[in-house]
């Protein structure tokens, strides 16, 4: 058994009270089956019993502000507080800076712009903050204008690199194309996260940015879990252990589809043990890839477990599904469909939201979409298709691109 997990493990079993008071959880983990045998652990679970997850050794530095506090929306609508010893956090980040240095020769120390969720309590959120090799600009109320105003700065400031969620360099690429700028050469990379990044989205930024690009798969509970090589894979970091679950929490093997559940190996403030984050994948530690990384790969196959589509018989399928029939719309008309948003808002009909390219004809497009869908009971839907400027990320900085208004209860 890995001595990382061995070390955490029996830290968390020592020092934080819902371990400790978990029945179920063993501070000693020497073979795969003790592992194995450890609790799989659930937002829910952290929500509920929040101030039990912080450590003993941390409280009096969380009492006198001394951690580092991260936010992340939980799944019950409730924020979900992350705490970390800063050195902690760095640590985490170390395989990540690494990797950018190693295949895009990034620095800690290059200009760096980035996008944040809040840096404000009051009403009105700060709009952007220039701090010393950094420049961050709010999520918030992101439209064409304030798109306008980001590009100037950014413009000016000439930054390295830029790390940001697809669904909002998308945004800024528009602008660039739409009034005709000039791209920003000092730009020579952009790393993208927080979003599944589907082949047509890489390919328009890859266009107009002309720049390296990379996709950073991680979690503010975790920091890092997984950094795009050069030949496309994304590799396990060593920061975090990751592994792939069924619906009981048992582990599968190597190539099987299952649930992610990933175990910060550097956070002792707020010790996250088997936790399951949501999403689903598949790892494959066999493969051999160009890079030269012997690091596990990981290929993420679908978004959030609850971005299902809900049936009249009650049968879930994917959404994915519909993320099939862009992709055939933008084969068959090449980029066609910049941005797209689907809602759900009874068993037989959906509202479709298109940010099209003005070349071609809104009805063809919507046509050859529902020609796409394979799902019988889908094909007999109604769908409401609409037309829009722009589609901004949501209140969290991030486009959901299928949203089931059923099972929200709406």
């Amino acid at each position: 058994m890995n001595r990382k997990i061995q070390e955490i493990v029996n830290y968390a079993y020592k020092n934080v009270q819902y371990y400790i008071n978990r029945n179920d959880f063993s501070g000693s983990v020497h073979t795969d089956k003790d592992w194995k045998n450890i609790p799989i652990l659930t937002k829910n679970d952290v929500i509920m019993n929040q101030d039990s997850f912080i450590s003993n050794l941390s409280i009096v530095k969380y009492i006198n502000n001394q951690l580092r506090i991260e936010h992340t929306s939980g799944s019950t609508g409730k924020c979900l507080e992350v705490l970390w010893e800063e050195s902690d956090y760095q640590r985490s980040l170390l395989p990540l800076y690494f990797r950018r240095m190693q295949y895009h020769g990034i620095h800690p120390d290059d200009k760096l712009c980035f996008f944040y969720t809040v840096r404000s309590k009051e009403k009105e959120d700060v709009e952007f903050v220039e701090k010393n090799q950094t420049l961050a600009f709010s999520k918030s109320n992101l439209n064409s204008k304030k798109m306008l105003e980001i590009y100037g700065k950014m413009k000016r400031f000439e930054p390295v690199w830029i790390l940001g969620q697809p669904s909002i360099l998308l945004l800024l690429a528009d602008a660039i194309v739409e009034n005709e700028l000039e791209p920003i050469l000092s730009i020579k990379y952009i790393e993208l996260t927080g979003e599944m990044l589907f082949p047509e989205m890489r390919k328009r930024i890859e266009e107009v940015f002309k720049c390296q690009i990379a996709n950073h798969y991680g979690t503010i509970e975790v920091s890092s879990i997984a950094y795009e090589c050069p030949c496309g894979n994304l590799h396990l970091t060593d920061s975090t252990y990751t592994e792939i679950v069924d619906s009981e929490g048992n582990v599968l093997n190597d190539g099987e589809e299952g649930e992610v559940c990933v175990t910060s190996l550097v956070n002792k403030a707020m010790p996250f043990i088997r936790y399951n984050i949501g999403d689903r994948a598949i790892i494959n530690s066999n493969h051999e890839c160009g890079c030269g990384s012997s690091n596990k790969i990981l290929k993420l196959t679908r978004g959030r477990v609850n971005d299902y589509i809900s049936t009249s018989t009650g049968e879930c399928i994917n959404s994915y599904i519909f993320v099939r029939a862009i992709e055939i719309v933008n084969y068959m008309y090449p980029q066609a469909i910049k941005q797209f948003q689907i809602v759900q808002n009874d068993y037989f009909r959906f509202r479709v939201k298109f940010v099209l390219d003005k070349d071609y004809n809104f009805q063809e497009i919507c046509e050859l979409f529902l020609n796409s869908i394979w799902q019988s009971e889908l094909k007999q839907a109604v769908y409401d298709f609409e037309i829009v400027d722009a589609l901004f990320p949501n209140d969290n900085g991030k486009l959901a691109y299928f949203t089931n208004n059923i099972k929200d209860g709406v």
